[in-house]
């Protein structure tokens, strides 16, 4: 060692050699706290993204008017609404949301119309034209915080009478109460986990399609008595009141005169642990 050299410093003395993974080791707390960063920006974007959407911030589709909202302390008012247009002559309803109450109750001179009560949601409705036909999308787009309390999300619709409906409901848990009998319905479904469904059917026309496939779920659908109606269902574990049906030898359940009715609904279901009921009024 040349003189004057601190032994301190002098790499080729083994007191003060380092091993090469405590530099690794440096190296990995360099990564975590970059992560730890990155995490934090991350979530503070999501913050101030959720609070834009809280206070009405909406991203509007240009095919449809969506009012800015209300934000009343820990809820919004909104409503989605598009005009109508008398060329058209068959539109389609698309409902994707979470845990909501859905209902349907009254029509509207519109297109469309939903008046929703929002705690903890947010949607987004989207739609287009396509010829005689008007393809419309209402979903949730973001949940703004985790549900607590008794309120629910609620959205109200209403449509036009005028065009012939197909309707298509995927949902989490879900309360939904469709009074349909207005409507000229070609093709109604209901995908969800759970929840309790009542649907009213008219029979404004020939045929009408029902498809419903469902979890643990109370699900309760009205024909009316002077409309021919069929059931096939495929679920063991689920139980069923089908009053005023007969069972026929392909294992479906039928109203007297089925085959000759002028006006027909099929239904058919699939289901978990589910109550299964359709009544005739």
């Amino acid at each position: 060692m040349e003189p004057g050299t601190n032994p301190a410093n002098n790499p080729f003395d083994p007191k003060n050699y380092r091993p090469a993974q405590n530099r690794v080791k440096r190296s990995h707390w360099a990564v975590m706290i970059f992560l730890l960063v990155a995490l934090i920006v991350a979530v503070c974007w999501l913050v101030v993204r959720s609070a834009r959407k809280a206070s009405g911030w909406f991203h509007n589709n240009v095919n449809a008017y969506v009012a800015e909202g209300k934000y009343t302390g820990k809820r919004l008012d909104t409503n989605y609404t598009l005009p109508f247009d008398p060329a058209v002559k068959t539109a389609k309803l698309t409902l994707n949301g979470g845990t909501c109450i859905y209902k349907i109750s009254d029509t509207t001179k519109d297109l469309f119309r939903a008046d929703a009560m929002l705690f903890y949601g947010r949607y987004a409705l989207n739609s287009h034209k396509e010829g005689s036909d008007y393809v419309m999308d209402l979903a949730m787009t973001t949940k703004t915080s985790v549900k607590t309390g008794t309120h629910s999300d609620s959205v109200n619709l209403k449509l036009n009478t005028a065009p012939t409906w197909d309707i298509d409901v995927n949902s989490g848990a879900t309360d939904l109460d469709f009074d349909l009998s207005k409507y000229k319905i070609r093709n109604f479904s209901i995908h969800g986990s759970a929840g309790e469904f009542s649907v009213k059917l008219g029979h404004p026309l020939p045929q009408t399609d029902v498809k419903l496939a469902v979890g643990a779920a109370d699900v309760t659908i009205k024909v009316p008595k002077d409309a021919g109606c069929r059931i096939e269902e495929h679920s063991a574990l689920s139980s069923t009141t089908f009053d005023g049906f007969n069972k026929k030898d392909d294992g479906a359940y039928e109203t007297d005169g089925f085959s000759s009715a002028k006006n027909k609904i099929v239904i058919h279901f699939s289901g978990g642990i589910s109550d299964f009921k359709v009544n005739r009024y």
